[in-house]
């Protein structure tokens, strides 16, 4: 028994600092601190791994974990209820900046598309102080009547 609420107990541990790091993601998402998002990802993929490994031990063994000490496993189900609701929060986080970031994008490919159509004259090149049009001018022909 103690094995297993040894188990339980490291399970919880790594659910608590796997909530703490969403939850700091979460806030620097938020806040755009890109920089420090980028830098969790390592501590957020191992954390992540570790707790998929201990829960799967957990549910191989529902036995032998539903003998442990009742408030050890309310412990773990108020842990996991709140991780999720936490994850939940992290996801919706994740996904407004993603779309924020494609807006911005899409915006960035737009203007450059203007400016390009703006600052040339297709099929001539561009424009300049020369030949605005960014045309050469064409040839003209002119013919003076010298008979009265």
């Amino acid at each position: 028994m103690m094995e297993a609420a040894t188990a339980v107990g490291q399970t919880c541990e790594t659910m608590e600092a796997y909530a703490a790091l969403l939850e700091r993601e979460t806030e620097a998402v938020k806040a755009s601190r890109l920089e420090e998002v980028a830098g969790l990802g390592d501590a957020k993929a191992a954390l992540a791994g570790r707790l998929d490994h201990q829960l799967k031990v957990l549910r191989h063994n529902k036995a032998v974990v539903a003998g442990v000490d009742l408030a050890l496993r309310q412990r773990l189900e108020t842990l996991w209820n709140r991780l999720n609701a936490i994850a939940e929060a992290n996801l919706a986080a994740l996904k407004t900046a993603e779309e924020a970031t494609k807006r911005v994008i899409d915006m960035v490919v737009d203007v450059t598309k203007q400016n390009r159509q703006q600052h040339s004259v297709a099929g001539y090149g561009k424009p300049s102080a020369r030949y605005p049009t960014g045309r050469a001018p064409q040839a003209l022909s002119v013919a003076v009547n010298t008979t009265l």
